[in-house]
């Protein structure tokens, strides 16, 4: 019927023209009057039930585009990493950090905190040469004191530079960078350097298998600045 309908009315306008022509006598061509209104109902509520259908499947359209947009801006923020950053002191004791509190903490504050904390940077000495180093706090190294040992969260150096951490922004590029990356890779601790900081980026493993990266530079002697990057 569709196919039909765009000639119903050209057809009923030729029949007209056509009675015309010929002269046809007012009855007989009043007795046409029944298939020519016939003809020309038929076509309006046809063409009408048309544009109802095509309003009804542009509205669908228009629907279906809305929610695409909306699932795209949805799941795409939701896709970015967590980031912040934060200062430790080893001189000032401030060299304790909790990455879901976001800061860090001195040994007398992170004793109250020790269920949040997950490494500790330290200068240690090794064979008379000092080394600056991360640990966690799971206690398999007698450096962190007893009274501070809880979490295991694990930690392995990365040869990531600081323009691909700072170009690692979603789960797909952290998993593109990092998934080479095994469990097996992490332990509980990890060498920052000598006597300044060659070992830059580390990733991090949760207890929950969650992912991470750190960042760390140094800001003076005395002080570290931590960048953080981990997955919501």
């Amino acid at each position: 019927m569709k196919f039909f309908t765009p000639f119903l009315f050209p057809a009923a306008l030729i029949f007209v023209s056509r009675a015309c022509k010929f002269n046809l006598h007012l009855p007989h061509f009043t007795a046409y009057f029944p298939h020519l209104a016939l003809i020309i109902f038929t076509g309006t509520g046809a063409l009408r039930k048309f544009a109802h259908q095509n309003q009804t499947v542009i509205m669908k359209k228009k629907i279906v585009s809305l929610l695409a947009f909306i699932s795209i801006v949805f799941f795409g923020s939701a896709q970015n990493l967590r980031s912040f950053s934060v200062s430790l002191s080893i001189k000032e004791g401030s060299n304790y950090l909790s990455i879901a509190n976001k800061k860090s903490y001195t040994a007398a504050e992170a004793k109250a905190n020790k269920s949040a904390i997950d490494f500790v940077l330290l200068n240690t000495d090794s064979y008379g040469s000092p080394k600056m180093e991360w640990y966690n706090m799971s206690g398999k190294d007698e450096k962190v004191p007893a009274e501070l040992r809880g979490t295991a969260t694990q930690i392995n150096a990365i040869s990531l530079d600081k323009d691909q951490f700072e170009k690692c922004k979603t789960m797909q590029d952290f998993k593109r960078m990092t998934g080479h990356i095994t469990n097996n890779s992490f332990s509980h601790y990890a060498s920052v350097g000598e006597k300044e900081v060659t070992y830059h980026c580390f990733i991090v493993l949760f207890e929950n298998g969650k992912r991470g990266l750190m960042w760390l530079d140094a800001v003076d002697v005395n002080t570290y600045r931590v960048m953080v990057k981990m997955q919501e």
